[in-house]
């Protein structure tokens, strides 16, 4: 996650509809983030492997 700070919209995030929230698979995690203004916030809300 740290290396979302050099490049927001890496390989692989795609955006979750029309809500500015974006997503990446990290491993088995699914990790949902929002960029504003040059300024990358990651909020955890929860925490769970994604189906195999």
């Amino acid at each position: 996650m740290d290396a979302l700070a050099e490049q927001p919209c890496p390989r692989g995030s795609f955006p979750l509809g029309a809500t500015g929230i974006r997503r990446l698979r990290v491993g088995a995690y699914r990790v949902l983030y929002v960029i504003k203004e040059e300024t990358v916030r990651i909020l955890v809300t929860s925490l769970g492997r994604t189906p195999d």
